[in-house]
């Protein structure tokens, strides 16, 4: 039996859409069925997964914290010529640019448009963390090493599922297949499709066996810091408790506050005691949530000016954006919440917004609305993609009712405003 305390991981079998269950990542092998198309996250959850997924029947909004065995990299182009390329680039620059052994990484032709690279986490010397954290700060990492404009982004998202090794993509009733350095470089395509007419297996070295690499690490460690959202900082005494998968996240959003309002590490852990007592349940580990104030005061106080009156100025993604976008980010902007409130039936929390296709373009004012509410939905999923939103769409009866957007890029609330009793 494992002891590894990070040994679940989402399945889902012959869709990505299907029912996804929870399973120990060593049973994964006796459910997998290669003629059809199987999917796992390649994050991967403790126990506290399985008691949200039990309690709510879900993994919608879990935010716990997780870890991973391997970093994706997941290379996809209608050109299967220019995934090949892009594939062999990235994998030149990792050997030879960050001094990694070639056969520690793992790579697929996915069976359809493209090709993954895996690259084992203990190289980076990751550390668990809430999976959104991992998410920003993967996405971090990707555009440092500047393979932003090779790969498929979304795949840094909460709960992303990823195509099992040697099962079937129906679309082109090839194989994912496991490829060498050697054979990514030396076989053309029509070699690599010819293979993945049927599942492959070649010997791999255990992922553990790795050991840090010093440049990967450092630009991880690099990613904490700057890919860490500004969180909000809008808490009063007494905060809502949350549910078991979010308790992590919250201890360290409230944290932040306190920290940035000044108070000293020692106020703060009473009062995340004194939170946790609202949590349903609370946090039997109280030593995980003090080492989680802890970090959370490892970082340095945020500017007490309102970040997005100088945050905007110099920020090299809204100069880059064009006039309309521009616009319309200082509009979304206005939409932002400065404090909490609830909204049919879910809480929704400062520096997040309540986006619908058509209501959205109505409290915004635009002209022409059916052309702005395609125009603005492209809008949305830019951010989400680029990383300066977070999107949370909400269902009733598997049936889409809303999206709770969250600017995650910077906090549009100010750091010392709305302790409900003493606003400063």
């Amino acid at each position: 039996m494992t002891t590894d305390p990070y040994s679940y991981i989402q399945y889902a079998h012959a869709s990505p859409k299907s029912k996804r269950s929870i399973i120990l990542k060593e049973d994964v092998l006796d459910m997998i069925d290669v003629s059809v198309p199987c999917f796992t996250t390649w994050m991967e959850f403790s126990n506290e997964l399985v008691d949200y997924f039990e309690d709510k029947g879900s993994v919608r909004s879990f935010n716990g914290n997780a870890s991973f065995t391997y970093l994706p990299i997941d290379i996809d182009d209608s050109n299967l010529e220019t995934a090949h390329n892009s594939a062999k680039e990235i994998v030149i620059d990792l050997v030879e640019n960050y001094e990694i052994d070639a056969r520690a990484l793992s790579i697929h032709f996915s069976g359809s448009k493209g090709f993954h690279i895996e690259i084992p986490s203990s190289l980076l010397n990751i550390q668990p963390l809430p999976q959104r954290q991992i998410c920003n700060r993967v996405k971090w990492l990707v555009n440092q090493l500047g393979y932003r404009a090779h790969i498929d982004m979304a795949m840094y998202k909460s709960n992303m599922l990823f195509r099992y090794e040697n099962t079937l993509n129906d679309k082109t009733d090839l194989f994912k297949i496991p490829l060498t350095v050697s054979e990514l470089h030396q076989f053309s395509i029509e070699d690599i499709t010819n293979m993945a007419v049927m599942p492959r297996y070649i010997e791999s070295i255990d992922p553990d066996e790795w050991k840090e690499n010093e440049y990967l690490s450092k630009v991880w460690m690099e990613a904490e810091a700057s890919s860490i959202p500004i969180f909000k900082p809008t808490y009063s005494k007494e905060s809502t408790g949350v549910n078991s998968g979010e308790r992590n996240q919250r201890c360290f959003e409230l944290a932040s506050s306190f920290r940035n309002q000044r108070a000293d590490i020692d106020e703060a852990k009473a009062r995340i005691l004194e939170w946790n007592k609202l949590n349903q349940p609370p946090e039997p580990n109280i030593q995980s949530l003090m080492d989680t104030v802890e970090s959370a005061y490892s970082y340095p106080i945020q500017n007490v000016i309102n970040p997005i009156y100088q945050h905007i100025e110099s920020w090299d993604y809204f100069k880059a954006l064009n006039d309309w976008q521009k616009g319309m980010i200082n509009r979304l902007l206005g939409l932002l919440n400065t404090y909490e409130c609830e909204f049919e039936g879910r809480m929704i929390y400062p520096n997040q917004f309540v986006y619908g296709r058509k209501s959205t373009v109505k409290r915004l004012g635009l002209e022409n609305p059916r052309k702005s509410e395609d125009r603005l939905k492209k809008f949305i999923e830019k951010l989400d993609l680029d990383g300066i939103i977070e999107r949370e769409i909400i269902y009733n009866q598997n049936r889409a009712r809303f999206t709770i957007i969250t600017f995650i890029a910077f906090d549009f609330t100010h750091a010392f405003t709305h302790d409900i009793y003493n606003e400063d």
